[in-house]
């Protein structure tokens, strides 16, 4: 993660492969980490990344999704 990637203009919904994963750094921001069609990896801002691929973490967000079962309320 040199910082040389990615060059300006590239449209990253189609070159971007995967988001990996996402952390905290220590200064809480929420960071994403993308693989992108060159096997090069590169780490973002959420913000950043929600504006330029927002269908790549759409992806992420609902593979990693679970739903717990809620018993119903009683009257």
């Amino acid at each position: 993660m040199d910082g040389s990637w990615p060059i300006d203009g590239l449209d990253w919904e189609t070159e971007v492969c995967e988001v990996a994963t996402m952390e905290r750094n220590s200064k809480n921001e929420l960071m994403v980490y993308l693989t992108w069609n060159n096997g090069k990896k590169t780490a973002h801002p959420a913000s950043e990344v929600n504006s330029k691929c927002p269908q790549k973490i759409i992806k992420f967000y609902e593979s990693h999704l679970q739903f717990k079962l809620v018993e119903p309320y009683s009257t």
